[in-house]
């Protein structure tokens, strides 16, 4: 997700999938896509949807939500601490309508930082 002005989000074109891949594997796919771009202070967000908690009946998943500046998609050693998570979203938790609003109030809040 890029920013395409005051809390307005633009979806990429085209959506990444990675089979039994972990939170870091988005971090290394967000220095891949936004890490040669050249405004420093535009931020760009990759949100990781994890499935949680396999061979239950829940059906759980997690959004790891990491929004930095282009800046930090260029360093290296990207970590957990720029990441922030909605978890235990499933028919039986945390309903997904209320978790990807909670998603996009997420990024709004971090590009602000």
């Amino acid at each position: 997700m890029r920013s395409t002005g005051k809390e307005k989000l633009k979806p990429p074109p085209e959506i990444l999938v990675v089979k039994s891949g972990r939170v870091r594997a988005g971090y290394r796919i967000g220095k891949i896509l936004f890490g040669g771009l050249p405004d420093s202070q535009e931020h760009r967000a990759v949100i990781h949807i994890i499935g949680e908690h396999p061979g239950t009946m829940h059906h759980t998943f997690s959004a790891y939500i990491s929004a930095p500046g282009v800046g930090t998609w260029k360093k290296a050693g990207i970590d957990h601490n720029i990441t922030r998570v909605v978890s235990g979203i499933a028919d039986t938790d945390i309903q997904p309508e209320f978790a990807a609003k909670e998603t996009i109030e997420i990024i709004a809040e971090l590009w602000k930082e």
